[in-house]
């Protein structure tokens, strides 16, 4: 299990070019299914789209970087229709709305991006 918070904030790099291609912004967590889909990790401007990473695109996380098969793992987030969704309604979470009751940080399933008690999760939105 990985600690949500440790990831924001790391780079993402490609691992065909050795690339640094982004920094993770941000979790995207679906509340229906209690699990992680992916990571912001580029903020929507006025005229543009939010850039979004699928956790089933991710290859490894490292201690220093999440490592991603080749740049194009990065997309706008129109390109994944839950995701979108789930920005659209404004669901994503960043460090800030990320607590437990015991003030513990969320756990995820780096392969299944299932969250470890999640029935403790304390939304300040």
């Amino acid at each position: 299990m990985l600690k949500v918070k440790d990831i924001i904030g790391k780079p993402v790099v490609a691992s065909d070019s050795g690339e640094r291609i982004e920094t993770v912004v941000a979790p995207i967590f679906d509340r229906s299914e209690n699990c992680l889909l992916g990571f912001l990790v580029d903020e929507a401007g006025w005229f543009s789209n939010p850039k979004v990473l699928p956790l089933y695109l991710v290859q490894s996380i490292q201690t220093d970087a999440i490592i991603i098969p080749w740049k194009e793992s990065i997309a706008p987030a129109s390109d994944y229709a839950t995701i979108h969704d789930i920005l659209e309604q404004n669901n994503s979470l960043n460090s800030d709305h990320i607590l437990t009751n015991e003030d513990r940080d969320l756990y995820f399933d780096e392969n299944t991006g299932d969250i470890e008690n999640s029935e403790a999760i304390a939304l300040h939105l």
